[in-house]
């Protein structure tokens, strides 16, 4: 992990890591140390040699730029004045190896750049960053030249080092004005709001402020630049003469003022409005001397630079680079990997096009990264295309005015030479927005006459992941829902097929993105997989098979990508209201195990899977696994979890869509466990219910949960704890006081235990009432607050929560169960034995992790209408034979026989007639697990190797001959 001591500590950790390396390696460097000149200043590190240069580190804290000619001069004396060779300038940022011969401006010096943000400067040699400064300083004794650095990662550290060392006076100077600016405080106040930063307190609320406001000045003085170097041809300001440079004011004071009025005359010329004009709160924002220093110094550098003629791409690719990525998500961006967005990008522009050109729309653009990557496949597939007519190609939308400044400086800086018009990107809430609104700034090309947004041929983009409970207003989020459906109804707001209030943002950004599509139109959106596991993903499948083609659902392993890309998927969907068709769409799964290129992955997602009578195929391959399922298969089946066609092995898929796999539910009742309300008073140990002076009759154990039991049996000695169970004595009171009216039920209870002698209980009672237990809403709401009802022991526990081992429980000791366990019980008709061997079988556990939902640390959770829905095999078809087998193993689990799990998983593969092994079925269990759990790498390569050695077929469609089964009881265990 990279960690950043105090500013204090980093001459030392320097010093020291230099001392070490020359100390202990062979080097041709002599001694490092701190020396003091004649005149006693200081050279704070001083790097001598016999064999080749010697050099002087100049030192500065993080909030003074290494780069500041200042400090630059500074060290350009102590090399002179101790007779030093070279020397550089640092902080614990930024580090600047510099070429000076004493003939030149020192403006002109020539420099190369190291970032140190990501070293961990407690290493011993610094990440390597000491013997890449020792080989420097060798080379440029050796050639009179620096080691070759590209230009522009030089320019981006000058634009590091600028922000590093001016946010933090921009967030003192804030802080200042936020204490005494009313207006100031409005503004700010509102800020926060709009950009959704009111979880931060106050102080992260001004670094993030402080930090925008430097980035946004930042890539303002960095444009400007490339424009103005542009001009007078072919872009001119409106008085015709060449735009003016942002230095050579005369004082500082007029430095703000001057820079101001150059980017009013920008847009005066060129609609460049979305870059230059700053939110409310940042033309408020305050200057002192150092920060309007610090501007100048940057603009200077930037103009002496020639920053258009250094790299085309230099616009499109620094603000990734400059932004770290543990600051994107702060700042209002979402990362998505440009192999992604050039895919799928390319993937939507291949939907049929009504107009000249394609319309695009990105409705939370980010930084820009898919519009960027639209612009390119536009550009290549229209070569004759103006730079206006692509830009007239992409709207971009996004609620935080930061990341869409991005959008439209990204979009601009793909062609600066061509005069533009119009930039399409708003700064609006995408649920404030439908079809038919106006833009006032601008319009889309096709709807000029309308003034209309209007319709697109494909929506791409990375909806913020916003939990539905942090939804800001659900029903605004909800409201477009009432547009579909037939006249006068609201099918999926209020009607038959209504979305889930508990669903997640990208959902409502999918289904409200569908009414700006045109028929055909397709959608390209990076999401969570949550859909295909969760309940709210049901009505979502529904919303989708009504509308779309289903083309492909796409997942990646962990390694597919340097940079975090995991728990999302590619869904790639395009609109289409012919029914026939959308159930016609093969719909391909695709699980990428390791990194592709953007055409591979474009590729995959369109060749070569059709099917002919059978509703589903695989395609296996090295990199990459699809399977391939008919839509209408889907529909007719579900909506119903679908995951498992991305993470299980094709063997679990094989059983699980067998036709005589059903529900757990058809021989089980599965019900919740009690909720208390109150635990802390409900559940205590036996030792302390006596010391209480607690009667048993009030006693029952209970199971909190099954985590730490070892066995698939709970006795009446593995009992721990107890839960206080008062309902039959209540019951008692009742029917006593049924003569009386106008009686309080709890009252009287508390007064016969009083008059029955149960005091230690009536003391306990009115502790957790002092404690204020009884006013819970759930306690609340009870006649009796301490009365959980009447409880029966269930025959089986089931958890809702696994981590690693995954197993049925028969409850022996006749426990009751809190909300944490499952309650089964075994219907009368079917055999218990079989039953929770089946639920004890790998088979079942692989089963429950395909239905189950990963939570923290990967524990693995189910409701209780999931567990109901667990897919098993149809006892009723097993053979008497299979049902004694399964009744033997089951027998020997329950005794803790060796090797029994094997026994079991036999039996039931046997029972089930398929030809996989025991020891199969536990890998295929053991996969399952992993993948939460485990290492990446070893899970991907063990469902790799497991699939290898699978033959698809469709024989699983295929239904064994019935048979019925004998019956038992718990009795019998």
């Amino acid at each position: 992990m990279t960690t950043t001591p105090k500013e204090q500590k980093f001459h030392s950790l320097l010093y020291s890591a230099l001392y070490r390396y020359v100390e202990n390696n062979d080097t041709k460097f002599s001694e490092v140390s701190i020396e003091k000149d004649v005149e006693g200043r200081r050279a704070d590190i001083h790097l001598d040699s016999n064999l080749t240069g010697s050099l002087v580190i100049e030192v500065k804290r993080d909030d003074i730029s290494p780069y500041d000619k200042d400090v630059i001069k500074q060290a350009r004396d102590y090399t002179r004045d101790i007779d030093a060779d070279f020397f550089a300038t640092c902080n614990s940022n930024d580090f600047y190896l510099f070429n000076y011969n004493g003939e030149i401006e020192l403006s002109d010096v020539p420099y190369n750049y190291a970032n140190l943000r990501p070293i961990n400067l407690s290493d011993d040699d610094l990440d390597g960053f000491i013997p890449q400064l020792l080989s420097g300083i060798d080379h440029l004794y050796q050639h009179g030249t620096l080691p070759d650095q590209e230009k522009k990662e030089q320019v981006v550290g000058l634009l590091r080092t600028f922000h590093s060392t001016i946010w933090p006076a921009y967030k003192e100077l804030a802080e200042q004005k936020y204490e005494s600016n009313e207006k100031f405080i409005n503004l700010f106040n509102d800020w926060v709001r709009e950009n959704d930063f009111t979880g931060l307190d106050t102080d992260a609320q001004l670094e993030t402020a402080a930090k925008q406001y430097a980035y946004l000045l930042t890539n303002k003085i960095l444009f400007y630049e490339v424009v103005r170097e542009q001009t007078p041809e072919p872009i001119e300001p409106s008085d015709g003469n060449k735009l003016q440079s942002l230095v050579g004011v005369s004082s500082l004071d007029f430095l703000d003022e001057h820079i101001r009025r150059r980017f009013e005359e920008i847009i005066e010329k060129i609609d460049y409005k979305p870059i230059f004009s700053n939110s409310d709160l940042f033309e408020q924002f305050p200057h002192n001397k150092k920060t309007l220093k610090n501007i100048q110094s940057l603009a200077e550098n930037i103009e002496e630079r020639e920053i258009s003629g250094i790299d085309e791409d230099l616009l499109g690719d620094v603000f990734e680079e400059l932004i770290p990525a543990s600051e994107r998500k702060k700042l209002g961006q979402y990362y998505t990997p440009p192999t992604i967005a050039e895919a799928v990008s390319k993937w939507v522009l291949d939907a049929q096009v009504e107009n000249t050109y394609p319309d695009i729309l990105d409705p939370a653009s980010g930084s820009g990264t898919f519009p960027v990557e639209v612009y390119t496949e536009i550009k290549r597939e229209y070569p004759d295309a103006t730079h206006q007519d692509i830009l007239d190609c992409i709207t971009a939308i996004d609620i935080n005015k930061f990341p869409l400044h991005l959008t439209a400086l990204n979009l601009a800086s793909q062609n600066i030479e061509e005069e533009i018009d119009t930039l399409h990107a708003y700064h609006s809430s995408f649920f404030d927005i439908d079809p038919d609104s106006t833009m006032l700034e601008s319009v889309r090309l096709d709807d000029r006459d309308t003034g209309e947004i209007g319709y697109f041929d494909g929506v791409v983009g990375n909806p913020p992941y916003i939990r539905n409970r942090d939804i800001p207003d659900k029903d605004a989020f909800r409201a477009h829902l009432s547009r579909f459906g037939a006249e006068n109804q609201s099918t999926y707001l209020d009607g038959s097929k209504k979305l889930s209030k508990k669903s997640d943002a990208y959902v409502y950004f999918a289904t409200h993105a569908t009414q700006f599509l045109r028929d055909g139109g397709r959608l390209g959106f990076v999401i969570p997989p949550k859909w295909m596991s969760v309940r709210y993903g049901i009505d979502f499948q529904q919303f989708l098979f009504d509308h779309y083609r289903i083309h492909a659902v796409v997942v990646f392993a962990e390694r597919a990508f340097e940079d975090a890309f995991v728990d999302t998927c590619l869904l790639l969907i395009e609109r289409c209201e012919d029914e026939e068709a959308r159930r016609d769409t093969v719909t391909r799964f695709i699980r990428v195990q390791d990194e592709m290129e953007p055409v591979d992955l474009y590729d995959t997602v369109t060749y070569g899977m059709t099917l002919d009578e059978e509703p589903m195929d695989v395609r296996t391959r090295p990199n990459y696994r699809s399977v391939g399922v008919r839509q209408s298969y889907l529909e007719d089946t579900g909506p119903k979890k679908i995951g498992y066609y991305l993470n299980a092995p094709l063997q679990l898929i094989n059983l699980i869509e067998r036709d005589d796999f059903v529900p757990v539910s058809e021989f089980v009742d599965v019900s919740y466990g009690q909720k208390t309300g109150a635990n802390r008073w409900f559940l205590l140990d036996q030792d302390e219910a006596h010391n209480r002076g607690i009667e048993d009759r009030f006693l029952s154990p209970v199971v909190k949960s099954i985590k730490g039991m070892d066995s698939e049996v709970f006795d009446k000695n593995d009992a721990t704890q107890y839960i206080i169970d008062v309902h039959d004595y209540v019951e008692e009171v009742k029917q006593e006081t049924t003569a009386f009216e106008d009686t309080d039920l709890e009252d009287d209870v508390k007064d016969a235990l009083k008059r029955d002698g149960y005091t230690g209980l009536l003391q306990y009672i009115q502790e957790g009432e002092a404690d204020d237990h009884h006013s819970g809403s759930t306690c609340a709401s009870r006649p009796v607050w301490f009365d959980l009802g009447e409880q029966t022991a269930p025959e089986l526990f089931h958890p809702r929560f696994f981590k690693w081992r995954l197993f049925t429980v028969v409850n022996r000791a006749e426990a009751l169960t809190t909300d944490a366990v499952q309650n089964v019980a075994v219907k009368p008709e079917f055999d218990s034995k079989v039953v929770t061997g089946v639920m004890n079988s790998s088979l079942y556990a692989a089963a429950v992790e395909c239905w189950g939902r990963v939570e923290g640390n990967g524990v693995l959770q189910l409701m209780t209408y999931e567990t109901k829905s667990i897919p098993v095999p149809d006892i009723r078809t097993f053979t008497e034979d299979g049902c004694d087998a399964i009744r033997e193993a089951t027998d020997a689990l329950l005794e803790g026989e060796p090797d029994a799990e094997h026994q079991l998983n036999k039996a039931v593969l046997d029972a089930v007639g398929v030809d996989i092994s025991a020891e199969e079925l536990a890998e295929m269990r053991e996969v399952m697990t992993n993948q939460r759990l485990a290492g990446e790498f070893e899970s991907e390569v063990m469902l790799r190797d497991l699939d290898a050695a699978t033959d698809w077929s469709a024989e699983y469609f295929t239904e064994t001959p019935a048979s019925s089964g004998g019956a038992s009881t718990l009795d019998d265990f």
